[in-house]
């Protein structure tokens, strides 16, 4: 696919990011998030065919390779981080991310358990 081009990774409408995400509205505005991410060439907008007034968010082939990388790096740091822990700690972590990751509402106001 070339650069420029929409992957199938659906990012999602821009009023649910802040609640999928546990971010303010205000915080996640398109002056301060979506443009700068447009600048990058990382995602197109889509008309909703459920709502033409409104937009879905969907990552360019860049920005799929961009996600891919950042992920990546992350992982690294976290089994660099965690290479000396010992399965105990490493499962009480594991419990404790859970526990965080599932203690709000999904964006369709749904329990995330």
């Amino acid at each position: 696919m070339a650069a420029g081009t929409a992957a199938a990774v659906p990012v999602g409408r821009r009023g649910q990011t802040p609640t999928a995400s546990s971010i303010s509205s205000s915080v996640s505005a398109e002056a301060v998030v979506a443009v700068p991410v447009r600048r990058r060439e990382v995602e197109q907008r889509r008309p909703d065919p459920h709502d033409q007034r409104a937009r879905i968010l969907h990552l360019t082939a860049r920005g799929a390779a961009a996600l891919t990388q950042v992920s990546g790096h992350r992982r690294a740091a976290f089994r660099e981080r965690l290479a000396d822990w010992d399965e105990a700690d490493l499962a009480r972590f594991a419990a404790y991310l859970l526990r965080y990751n599932t203690s709000w509402p999904s964006a369709d106001g749904s329990s995330r358990v």
